[in-house]
């Protein structure tokens, strides 16, 4: 019996160590999160000429709702939210898969700002495709998922007493 669990074991930490980042992997980790850095941050003010350098031709982008954007269309309607707003994002919860010259990177986003007094915020995942062409990385599709708001279920007896209150996932 210990004989194979300890066999057990040994596949397991083989398989493991199978599927974890190499340093190659975690280097362009951080190289894909720093372009992404550097296509966000300036499009705060309006710039889009690093999502112009860093999307493929042929990029395509699935959003929230389901539809799906071309990177022309992204260009020609290109917003930008007045400095009032002091836009941010966080990233966080990233990984990244290489497989030769192409990336695929799954991440979490929480977005938050503020209009007219209002608080805005909005948690998302995406999952992005990056491909490596004549040595640059290039962004060709996106996919972005909605998180809903944290909600909570109240219990109520038939008097109408609050019994219980349980967060929904």
């Amino acid at each position: 019996m210990k004989q194979i669990f300890a066999i057990a074991m040994a596949i397991l930490a083989i398989a493991f160590s199978a599927a974890a980042q190499t340093p190659a992997d975690k280097k362009i980790e951080v190289e894909l999160l720093r372009i992404q850095r550097e296509m966000i941050d300036p499009s705060w003010r309006g710039d889009k000429s690093a999502f112009e350098r860093y999307t493929a031709d042929t990029y395509i982008e699935t959003d929230f709702n389901g539809a799906v954007t071309t990177r022309a269309r992204i260009l020609d309607n290109f917003l930008t939210p007045p400095p009032s707003m002091k836009p941010t994002l966080e990233i966080q919860d990233v990984q990244v898969h290489v497989y030769g010259d192409t990336a695929v990177m799954s991440s979490r986003g929480n977005y938050r700002a503020e209009a007219n007094g209002q608080k805005i915020t909005n948690s998302f995942r995406t999952a992005d495709v990056w491909r490596r062409c004549d040595g640059r990385w290039q962004l060709i599709a996106s996919h972005d998922s909605q998180i809903p708001p944290e909600r909570v279920m109240i219990f109520r007896s038939m008097d109408g007493r609050e019994i219980k209150a349980k967060k929904i996932k």
